[in-house]
């Protein structure tokens, strides 16, 4: 925490995915005059849309790969689908299906956030509040909690529409 402190580090928490390989980029091209000056903060999304991504590591190729509820996942770039990022990390297409409680049929969209793992049966954290138009899925891949968990905490079905504003279990309540 203290390295992160002390070299600001923070600041790249609150960085689209985009924004960080511009950034990156940049940097490869030494289009920044001074290098000691840190390049200006992008604009970040409107907070209802974004979701804080956490970099884990880099990939041998030089993809970020973020972290969620200790679950490591990339975020969909333009033209991709779950065979060229399986293809990308060297795993198997189903098992992505799988992780992402997704079918074949499916299509991801830019932005998605794509699980290279299985995700957990709980979270560190305890609840989760629904925005409005999410699905059951949408709050599995925001939390990094299985649907079937989901659903077991929650006494609900799979297919189960949910409200805006409905408090959602994310671990096993103590009664």
């Amino acid at each position: 925490i203290k390295i992160i402190e002390d070299e600001n580090l923070h600041q790249y928490d609150l960085i689209s995915p985009k924004d960080l390989a511009a950034e990156k980029k940049d940097k490869n091209n030494h289009s920044n005059p001074e290098p000691n000056k840190p390049a200006s903060m992008p604009t970040l999304p409107k907070a209802e849309t974004y979701m804080q991504h956490i970099q884990s590591r880099t990939a041998p190729n030089g993809r970020p790969i973020y972290i969620n509820n200790d679950v490591e996942y990339v975020v969909a770039d333009a033209g991709e689908n779950l065979y060229t990022i399986a293809q990308q990390f060297g795993i198997y297409a189903y098992q992505l299906f799988k992780y992402n409680d997704v079918s074949q049929k499916d299509n991801i969209k830019i932005g998605d956030i794509v699980y290279l793992q299985p995700k957990k049966k709980k979270s560190t954290k305890a609840t989760y509040q629904v925005a409005a138009g999410e699905t059951l899925r949408d709050v599995s891949q925001k939390t990094g909690v299985k649907i079937k968990s989901l659903c077991k905490y929650n006494l609900i079905d799979s297919k189960a529409s949910l409200s805006e504003g409905t408090t959602l279990f994310l671990q096993k309540q103590n009664n």
